[in-house]
């Protein structure tokens, strides 16, 4: 397993791409063309993000660090997850994840005000030479079937991971979708109606939405971050037809975050028929 300190250097490069901001309904209301790149030194002691804004050109952002935040977690392939340790009540909240594939990567900022999510921003990049706008919008029909995957879970203490295998069914019931995941000994079942680009899950505690988006991603989170109960953002990315990744930050009832887990799943069979 990598330090934190090398699984974040897993994401040097020149991203090109561009920060989309959306609203709740998951439309895009700006679009920002930038290139982040993200260098370190000759001994990898040190780092620097630089952010150009192309169509800003005075607009530049020069970072440079030597540490990560207690707040950060990484992958050894590169994922990533930083953000909120502890929801207050009132005041400002958020979190960013990323996820690494084929010289791509997909990121996600959530914005929370007074526990209310007041926006999203998609963020869609690429090395050089390489389309980061290729892929078309997620809809249902990409994501039916059954997916096999190894979650691992990583927590900020540092301890060992845990790892468990998974598998996903999703299936489309009418005008809804019904989901059956299989984590390790636990079975979860729910059915969420289908609106538009939208999916909204009534859980017992509260409900989470989940935004299909361009890019291949989606995101899951609830809309109203109840006071007293666990909630999880995720961001999700379909890199191929068969292959996606998951990112996972968990917070516990008191609001502590207390994980993330990177889920990557690869698609068993299709479930394009919908049930009546």
């Amino acid at each position: 397993m990598k330090s934190v300190w090398n699984c974040l250097l897993e994401n040097v490069g020149e991203w090109r791409g561009s920060f989309t901001s959306l609203n709740l309904q998951g439309e895009i209301l700006s679009e920002q063309p930038t290139v982040v790149t993200l260098s370190a030194s000759a001994d990898r002691q040190q780092a620097k993000i630089v952010v150009d804004y192309q169509q800003q050109p005075d607009r530049r952002v020069e970072i440079p660090f030597t540490s990560v935040s207690r707040a950060y977690l990484g992958f050894d392939d590169g994922a990533f997850s930083q953000g909120g340790m502890q929801l207050a009540p009132f005041g400002e909240f958020g979190a960013e994840q990323g996820l690494l594939a084929d010289q791509q990567r997909r990121r996600l900022v959530w914005q929370y005000r007074d526990r209310q999510l007041q926006g999203l921003t998609l963020i869609r990049e690429a090395l050089p030479g390489i389309d980061a706008f290729q892929q078309a919008p997620l809809t249902v029909q990409d994501l039916l079937g059954t997916w096999s995957g190894i979650a691992e879970t990583r927590y900020p203490d540092w301890r060992s991971p845990d790892r468990v295998t998974t598998q996903l069914r999703l299936e489309k019931v009418g005008n809804q979708l019904q989901s059956q995941l299989d984590w390790g000994d636990r079975t979860i079942e729910s059915l969420a109606p289908i609106q538009g680009s939208q999916l909204v899950f009534v859980g017992k505690q509260q409900a989470v939405t989940i935004w299909l988006l361009p890019g291949g991603v989606s995101c899951a989170c609830p809309t109203e971050l109840a006071l007293r109960s666990p909630f999880q953002l995720e961001l999700g990315w379909l890199v191929s037809r068969d292959r996606r990744l998951r990112l996972i930050r968990s917070f516990d009832a008191s609001g502590a975050w207390t994980s993330v887990t990177l889920i990557t799943e690869q698609r068993l069979s299709d479930s394009s028929q919908v049930r009546v």
